[in-house]
């Protein structure tokens, strides 16, 4: 391993004293984005220039410093809808299987067959219960929730059926409970 050198100042006895023949220093900004050294005969050009300067670089700041969260914001939101549009397309496919077993349940006639599809299908919903998935509800009809496939004339409106089961991620609704209205 080597040994880093220690830095040592310079003695201010040794520096030397160079006369400068004009004390006049100021910016040329004639150019696109020239900082030339030019001679000027007023300091105080010289400081509204160097403001000016100030100002245009606090703007420029300012300006990419919003972009920068503006860039944060859309870059996290993107990751939020890929993961919620991820978990949605995942989750679809075990929907499909809870439909077919509640239709199963239905439709079986053993006892204790009934049982053990029934525990199946409560380890599924609690699964779903665990990632922000919850049934919507059908006990009554509500137009801006539920899709009609059919509508029976019976004297009553009320759900007779339900085709489908509907679900909401997060409280949002994703997938519409399919009905059969009575009218």
């Amino acid at each position: 391993m080597a040994k880093k050198k220690k830095y040592k100042a310079p003695d201010l006895k040794d520096l030397k004293v160079v006369p400068i023949e004009s004390m006049e220093i100021g910016l040329d900004l004639t150019g696109a984005n020239s900082t030339e050294f030019v001679l000027e005969d007023n300091p105080r050009v010289h400081v509204s220039v160097l403001e000016e300067q100030l100002k245009e670089a606090e703007s420029k700041y300012l300006l990419l410093y919003a972009d920068f969260e503006n860039y944060k914001r859309r870059t996290q939101k993107e990751k939020e809808e890929l993961k919620s549009n991820t978990k949605v397309a995942m989750i679809t496919s075990i929907l499909d299987m809870d439909s077919d077993i509640e239709l199963a349940i239905k439709n079986i006639k053993d006892d204790a067959a009934r049982e053990g599809v029934e525990l199946i299908a409560s380890k599924v919903q609690k699964f779903l219960k665990s990632q922000g998935i919850e049934p919507i509800q059908t006990e009554t009809y509500d137009e801006d929730l539920h899709e009609v496939i059919s509508v029976l004339e019976i004297g009553e409106s009320k759900i007779l059926d339900v085709a489908s089961k509907g679900y909401t991620l997060n409280g949002k609704p994703f997938r519409f409970p399919k009905i059969v209205l009575g009218k």
